[in-house]
């Protein structure tokens, strides 16, 4: 799951049908120095390698019953007014603050009102506010064979001037990458310099190349790919109302597959 053996993590196992929690983190760009476990919620306190503050990131799986949902917003109030620190809260909530939020269930106010409640009492705002305050955005991922969209919440990129120019290791499967190199490198045979500059003159040519081929597959590649999310989101709006047939599944797996292999890029050399 996490791609590397470089981690750390901490988990609340499974109970019955209801599936289990687990957070996991990279120590060392966060120190854990202590855990929480609850059937509904992992809470993981620690820092940030970069930073003396102290962090309790709330891993919650909300349940469904009116009388659970109260009792959980009451044990993690709780908890956040007994702990100095920050506090991050993320996972499925299982819970909106309005019904403009609503979708796919049965709208509660009094949950609703009880969820706000429990933000107000805590300060807590959501993702999209915090941007405004400490430069974080939150981007909704695609949810990809889950059933669930994933949240990366991360800081603004900055300007670091011009990018360099990179080679993907991923262009030597096209097909036409083989001719487009052959031709640049016959074209730029009669490029007439000093000897010293030749290879100079005859990289930055092929480098001019690459870069125009590049521009024009990445134009044609995005029509696609743009192509097949609309697709993928009507058969998602289909699921979501429980109107999507088996066919309609298996075209949204192929979908799916195809446009991990236009997002897939290998590692990459920078020159």
């Amino acid at each position: 799951m996490w791609g590397n053996y470089s981690f750390d993590y901490a988990c609340s196992l499974a109970r019955g049908r209801s599936g289990g929690i687990i957070s996991i983190w990279d120590p060392a760009m966060f120190i854990k120095t202590n855990i929480w476990c609850d059937d509904q919620y992992v809470i993981v306190q620690g820092k940030w390698t970069n930073s003396d503050d102290m962090y309790f990131l709330i891993n919650i799986y909300g349940p469904h019953d009116t009388h659970a949902k109260a009792t959980l917003w009451n044990s993690l109030r709780a908890f956040i007014q007994t702990h100095n620190g920050k506090f991050m809260l993320f996972g499925d909530l299982n819970e909106v603050r309005d019904e403009s939020e609503h979708y796919g269930s049965t709208f509660s106010r009094s949950e609703a009102d009880c969820f706000n409640s429990f933000n107000e009492l805590t300060n807590f705002v959501n993702a999209n506010g915090w941007k405004e305050t400490q430069d974080l955005k939150a981007t909704v991922l695609e949810r990809g064979k889950s059933d669930h969209n994933p949240i990366f919440l991360h800081i603004e990129k900055s300007d670091y001037g011009p990018y360099l120019f990179k080679f993907f290791h991923s262009w030597l499967k096209r097909p036409d990458f083989d001719t487009l190199i052959k031709k640049s490198i016959e074209d730029s045979s009669t490029i007439t310099t000093t000897p010293g500059s030749r290879l100079k003159s005859r990289l930055k040519m092929l480098k001019e190349k690459i870069k125009e081929w590049h521009q024009s597959t990445k134009h044609i590649e995005q029509s696609q790919e743009i192509a097949h999310r609309n697709r993928i989101h009507e058969i998602d709006q289909k699921l979501d109302m429980n109107v999507g047939s088996d066919s309609d599944r298996e075209e949204r797996l192929k979908l799916l597959e195809e446009c991990e292999e236009l997002d897939h890029i290998t590692v990459r050399a920078t020159y």
